[in-house]
């Protein structure tokens, strides 16, 4: 799988009601084959935390083909 935890990623494809094409988080659990645990920068109506491994409200379970990987230099930020 090319995603890992602490990924930052961006939503490429609508997911349920909440989960909205362009939304931003960060990996951090994974959940069965493909369904990764993402805590998302904006709070989720229907969210969780992820079985406690991000703020509460804010994580939500989306499968992989949903995500991308976002390119972040990190250089250029700090």
């Amino acid at each position: 799988m090319k995603f890992k935890v602490g990924d930052v990623v961006r939503c490429i494809k609508k997911y349920s009601n909440n989960i909205k094409v362009g939304m931003t988080g960060t990996i951090v659990h994974y959940m069965g084959v493909g369904n990764i645990g993402i805590e998302w920068n904006e709070p989720i109506s229907t969210g969780h935390d992820c079985e406690r491994h991000c703020t509460h409200n804010k994580g939500y379970y989306v499968p992989h083909i949903h995500i991308e990987l976002l390119n972040i230099n990190w250089r250029d930020i700090l």
